[in-house]
């Protein structure tokens, strides 16, 4: 009678755990579990580990408690963002302790979470206890498994057959399984539907390095991110939380027309050059267009961990998948910087410009920066300018004393179109020195202003009104705002 495992189960009692001698293999990569992530070894290490309580830190279970590894002489030396991790190649993980690999690339570290399964590497094909092993990345999946935010790997062999084929091996089990939501969005322990085929021995192993890393607690944070599928010539960096990075072509949309050609994807690109484009974007698939499944949604399923993921296997919830899923958008996509060698900027973001003069611009280089809120800071002591090269140059300059300098050859605020009338702003300084002259005039002639009987005839009262006004003019005129 088969046993189900794709929850857990199983012990080490079930199959040998001597693995003194399996002889070398040969290999060159070997897969592994990650058990934990060690981002800052001089904060991590001294955090109490959270099964093994007769230690104070975690660097003590490491050494000869419940996490402890097998080269512990390693673990006052590990650097920054090295990896606690279980190898499973070769039955490994039913008799062998868990490692610490370092990061194979110094400069460059990819998102792995506790539970997902990596590529390490040795320095050496011997298994002797003096060998290094350092991680690589987390390993690629199947399509229907593969997640940027968090993969279990052993859902491969859980789908395999419902994938393949409809009449699915795993109904003509003894103990059928009924592919149902709730079902298919699980962390299996193993490759099978027996214990036996599970990759590490105990009754829930992956289960249990989730519930007591400290990583997974503090720093992960499982939410649906949409996948971004590149071209060819795209150098693409992305992390766990719907961000990214691509070093490509002007891309547009429903990315099925090239830059600068009205040809449809699968044609020629011959003559599409000069469109190279870095596209850094934070919150893709915020619509439905772009989303993994054509739903409210927006393509996400609980999985039995509580959290939403991507829905990877719609035939489950009898939806189709998404051709455009995480698509450029660039109208919902949260925030984005787009920098372009040649693109229609104005026209691709929709961008409509109450200056009627300001038209559209088409095929040039662009910078574009988008979001709901966009703040650009200067230190104090610094400044901020932007500058409009050329013949007409004109600038906004805030300058580190607190002056904000607004120059060009015409200023308009506000809406402005060639066919509504416009007022020139008006110089205060001419203006308070036009009432003080005529001020100085009236108070001067109106005294002098008598009638036939030799009696003023103008209100004395008026010449003190008219020198008010100017004095008000004068008041009034900001000691902020200047031009010429």
């Amino acid at each position: 009678m088969g046993i189900r495992s794709f929850r857990g189960g199983g012990s080490s009692t079930d199959i040998t755990s001597d693995l003194s001698n399996v002889p070398d293999v040969g290999r060159i990569l070997y897969a592994a579990v990650v058990v934990n992530f060690i981002s800052n070894p001089v904060v991590d290490l001294e955090k109490a580990p959270l099964k093994d309580s007769t230690f104070s830190t975690y660097a003590e279970s490491l050494r000869s408690g419940y996490d402890k590894v097998s080269n512990t002489e390693l673990i006052g030396r590990m650097p920054r963002n090295s990896v606690i991790g279980r190898v499973i190649s070769d039955r490994d993980g039913w008799g062998g302790k868990s490692e610490i690999f370092y990061p194979f690339f110094p400069h460059i570290s990819f998102p792995v979470k506790p539970g997902e399964q990596i590529w390490v590497i040795y320095d050496t094909l011997s298994r002797g206890k003096s060998r290094k092993g350092f991680w690589l990345t987390r390993i690629a999946s199947d399509n229907y498994v593969d997640d940027l935010n968090y993969t279990q790997k052993n859902r491969e062999s859980l789908y395999l057959d419902a994938v393949t084929s409809t009449d699915s091996a795993l109904a003509n089990q003894e103990e059928s399984f009924s592919f149902t939501e709730e079902e298919a969005f699980v962390f299996p322990s193993g490759g099978g539907l027996t214990i036996s085929s599970n990759d590490m021995s105990g009754a829930d192993a992956y289960g249990d390095i989730v519930a007591y890393s400290n990583t997974y607690a503090d720093q992960f944070v499982g939410e649906p991110v949409p996948r971004f599928s590149k071209r060819v010539g795209d150098l693409v960096l992305q992390g766990s939380n719907n961000t990214s990075i691509v070093l490509g072509m002007d891309r547009v949309g429903e990315a099925d027309t090239p830059p600068g050609t009205e040809e449809t994807i699968g044609e020629s690109m011959e003559g599409v050059t000069g469109f190279g484009t870095i596209d850094i974007v934070a919150g893709r698939g915020q619509d439905a267009a772009t989303a993994a499944v054509d739903n409210s949604d927006l393509g996400a399923v609980t999985n039995t961990r509580e959290w939403d993921e991507i829905n990877k296997f719609p035939s489950v919830t009898d939806e189709e998948s998404n051709p455009a899923e995480g698509d450029p958008d660039f109208e919902n996509d949260l925030s984005r910087i787009y920098v372009s060698m040649q693109t229609n900027g104005d026209e691709n973001f929709d961008l409509e410009f109450t200056n009627s003069t300001a038209s559209v611009v088409d095929e040039a280089p662009y910078v574009i920066a988008k979001s709901t809120e966009v703040r650009l800071v200067a230190r104090d002591g610094g400044s901020v300018r932007m500058v409009k090269e050329g013949d007409e140059q004109c600038e906004i300059c805030l300058m580190s004393d607190g002056t904000i300098s607004i120059e060009g050859g015409t200023i308009y605020l506000g809406e402005h179109s060639s066919d509504n009338t416009t007022e020139p702003v008006v110089l205060g300084e001419l203006l308070a020195t036009a009432f003080e002259d005529f001020a100085d005039e009236c108070t001067g002639v109106i005294p002098g202003i008598l009638g036939n009987f030799g009696a003023p005839i103008v209100d004395p009262g008026l010449a003190a009104a008219i020198s008010t006004l100017a004095t008000d003019v004068r008041a009034a005129l900001s000691t902020m705002v200047y031009t010429k």
